[in-house]
């Protein structure tokens, strides 16, 4: 390789490390491209072009860049750069999992498919971990991918064993990471996660009110570690499993004064108050109406947010769908959004470019697939008499 390309690759790589930094993976994977077409046996830019892959999502392209480069490398030689990668690989496998669903018609197969992947993600922290023993996040994460394998396992009917073996590989991990670590906050969150799944699972109350306060103090204990961490969601959830409605009302509403577009904590906190308006305990009449409006107001806020937040969600899968040619899909995403219609998304909807060809009454006629797109977005968007979309407001 002349001096000049060698330069230039290293240009590249450079720069894809930079926009990597910032979290911009994907001009991260064009610059270790373009490094690696100048110098494909560059082993780093392999590995950090795989870890870049892993941070989008795309599990197969990772593996490749991660195990060609790691093949390129000696074993004794690179053992942070080789515990980085494989450590890459099982965080990109676990967080591929996180939105994951199993349709209930994939029966078994399905789970096995998603339990495999898991699989795949414990295997790579494995690696990760036998590269560098003393890397309380490898434990961690591979304690994290156990507890949801675990969690999975026991919903599904999958043999009580191998749930049991995750649930024990889990703590195992956690327990790891945590004297590796002692306050290393999230191990201290799984571990929390991990005790909950044990107090929904357990029949009897006092101990699965025990396992939520330890859930619960594990939570806490994140939150002291690093006063940056919000802890109140899940401590509002953890109140709510053990029925405590005053306190989920107590948390929920110091949350919400935080962030008020958390939709979870905002549930929480309608469905405690409803309760609470129906135990029948106030001795004052006026108390007892006053209880049953307030739920009845804050419940209402609550559906009119997450109806707006469906709305957006469908909104943008919409705008996808049409990216890809999906109209079909994107005209029933429209359909979704027609039931709730709120500001924020037709401002939105408005001005997206995913949705130009709906805007365009005359594509439907080029393109017969697009005659409920243009249809459905006409009733978001109606057009007065002598006015284009271009004009008709928002």
């Amino acid at each position: 390789m002349r001096d000049d390309e060698r330069r230039r690759a290293r240009e590249c790589a450079e720069r894809g490390h930079a926009c990597w930094k910032k979290g911009n993976h994907s001009a991260a994977i064009d610059w270790f491209t373009r490094a690696l077409s100048t110098d494909p046996d560059d082993p780093w830019t392999l590995m950090r072009r795989g870890a870049a892959r892993a941070a989008i999502g795309d599990v197969a392209g990772a593996a490749e860049d991660l195990n060609r480069a790691k093949a390129m490398v000696p074993r004794d030689e690179w053992r942070s750069r080789r515990h980085w990668a494989a450590a890459q690989l099982g965080e990109g496998i676990r967080s591929s999992l996180r939105d994951a669903a199993v349709p209930p018609a994939e029966g078994a197969a399905g789970v096995d498919a998603m339990l495999a992947e898991m699989d795949a993600s414990i295997a790579a922290f494995t690696e990760a971990i036998q590269e560098d023993p003393s890397s309380a996040w490898a434990y961690a994460h591979r304690g994290a991918v156990a507890t949801l394998a675990h969690w999975l396992g026991a919903r599904t009917g999958v043999d009580p064993e191998r749930v049991q073996r995750h649930a024990e590989s889990a703590w195992s991990d956690l327990d790891a990471a945590l004297r590796l670590n002692g306050t290393y906050k999230w191990a201290l969150v799984f571990r929390g996660i991990l005790l909950t799944i044990r107090g929904s699972n357990e029949p009897d109350d006092a101990e699965r009110r025990a396992l939520f306060a330890r859930a619960a103090g594990s939570i806490e204990a994140a939150g002291r570690a690093d006063e940056s961490f919000v802890v109140l969601r899940p401590l509002t959830e953890f109140a709510l499993y053990n029925r405590d409605f005053d306190e989920v009302i107590e948390i929920g509403w110091r949350q919400l004064s935080k962030d008020p577009a958390d939709t979870i904590t905002r549930y929480c906190v309608a469905e405690a108050l409803l309760h609470v308006a129906g135990r029948g305990d106030a001795a004052d009449p006026a108390v007892a109406a006053a209880r049953r409006s307030t739920a009845g107001a804050v419940a209402a806020q609550a559906r009119r947010a997450m109806l707006a937040r469906r709305a957006q969600t469908c909104a943008m899968l919409g705008g996808l769908a049409m990216l890809e040619g999906d109209y079909e899909r994107a005209a029933a995403m429209l359909d979704d959004v027609l039931d709730y219609p709120d500001m924020d998304t037709l401002v939105f909807m408005r001005r997206d470019p995913a949705w130009d060809l709906a805007r365009d009454p005359a594509a439907a006629t080029r393109e017969p697939r697009l005659s409920g797109v243009v249809a459905a977005y006409a009733k978001l968007f109606p057009r007065a008499p002598g006015r284009s979309l271009d004009t008709a407001g928002y």
